[in-house]
């Protein structure tokens, strides 16, 4: 085996000239505008490495509009306090889908239960809400609550709230 050389990072800034991923431990996808975000690993042609790369066991970890990518759809990032604009006229809003049909929802906050459960009547997609104090942790069809707070599904009508160290069953 090879000798610990440390820790390396690699910021890719150009998605069309990015390496092989499989040569990589964990790639971050990182926040800001999720619909820019979107469209740019789209138009790049980097989902489908993104992609590759997670389906063959790769670890991806997901901040902010980093993880809101991999819901069922990105339009979520369009509500509550922390709202995205959609100012890169994305017209696809639809996400990696990796969490059994259901949008994710970062900056989670308790009292944003209502304008949740408003967006979910409109769109009929059930909601991972994740607060800032946490992570959902999915590994091997398994998912689990990391962090200091609850991690809740919403629904249209219900809410369930999952401890941290709780597994998350869709």
């Amino acid at each position: 085996g090879r000798k610990n050389q440390g820790i390396e990072i690699n910021m890719l800034t150009d998605l069309t000239k990015s390496p092989d991923l499989q040569d990589y431990d964990v790639v971050y996808t990182g926040g800001g505008n999720t619909f820019k975000l979107l469209k740019l690993i789209r138009k790049s042609k980097f989902d489908k490495k993104l992609l590759g790369y997670y389906d063959n066991g790769g670890k991806v970890y997901g901040g902010s509009a980093g993880a809101i990518i991999f819901g069922k759809d990105i339009n979520i990032a369009s509500i509550c306090a922390d709202a995205d604009v959609n100012d890169v006229n994305l017209r696809d809003a639809r996400g990696f889908d990796k969490l059994n049909g259901h949008d994710v929802q970062c900056h989670y906050l308790t009292s944003q239960i209502k304008e949740h459960q408003d967006f979910i009547r409109r769109t009929k997609r059930p909601v991972v809400a994740i607060p800032e104090e946490s992570a959902l942790l999915v590994e091997n069809r398994k998912y689990k609550v990391i962090g200091l707070k609850p991690i809740t599904l919403i629904t249209e009508k219900t809410s369930k709230s999952f401890k941290p160290n709780s597994e998350v069953r869709f």
